[in-house]
């Protein structure tokens, strides 16, 4: 069965087949081995998010290798406990959203690129004090729309790069909030939706802030 679902025409999901009674607890070894049949994929769903025009052409241009996961990407037993839903403006992969506050949907994808020696995007450094070129770099990068048409693309947040992906995506609502590091004296207030990073138990908000033009890491409620 393929379902086709589009929003606006902000984004199109495709799942083959329907899963359901997912198991939603940590699957263990021991799990495996008592119940083998219990975790066999006799249907098995996916997505795959298409951009529109501007938003596509915005972040060829940024990186020209960039590849937005898919939930084969992700860790077996993390894809067995995500419920097996997106709407047309949600995956676990990309979320759509007006973040900068223009009102026009902005975009931010969760994805794998290769920096290559052609490449202008900053070296990454991998802890040796060389950079490292023609290596994987996994990213949520924020696609920004600059008009109704136009877009930029800037780099929310840096993740470590693994053969599984154990990351996910999604909304952090408007309000009041507190810096990750800050002393809590200062608090920022946006008017705007911001980008949910979930890492294994986690999750970190990142909104963005007009004045400063950047993503700011943030820490919700409590103020």
């Amino acid at each position: 069965m393929v379902k086709t679902i589009c929003g606006g025409c902000l984004s199109l999901l495709i799942f083959q087949g329907l899963a359901t009674g997912a198991d939603l607890r940590t699957i263990t070894e021991q799990d495996r081995q008592e119940c083998p049949q219990c975790f066999h994929e006799y249907v098995k769903y996916s997505y795959q998010v298409f951009l529109p025009a501007g938003m596509r052409i915005a972040l060829k241009e940024y990186s020209p290798t960039f590849k937005i996961f898919g939930l084969d990407d992700y860790q077996d037993e993390l894809r067995l406990e995500l419920q097996p839903w997106a709407t047309n403006l949600m995956c676990y992969s990309a979320v759509f959203r007006d973040f900068n506050g223009d009102g026009v949907f902005d975009a931010a994808v969760l994805g794998e690129y290769t920096e290559s020696p052609s490449s202008n995007e900053p070296e990454l450094n991998l802890g040796s004090g060389i950079a490292g070129k023609n290596s994987k770099k996994t990213a949520v990068l924020a696609i920004l729309s600059q008009s109704s048409t136009t877009y930029m693309v800037t780099e929310v947040v840096r993740i470590g790069s693994g053969k599984k992906v154990s990351t996910y995506l999604g909304l952090s609502t408007p309000g009041r909030k507190s810096e990750v590091g800050s002393d809590g004296a200062s608090a920022f207030e946006s008017e705007n939706y911001g980008i949910s990073v979930t890492k294994g138990v986690g999750s970190t908000a990142y909104h963005w802030d007009n004045k400063q033009r950047r993503f700011r890491e943030i820490v919700t409620g409590g103020m």
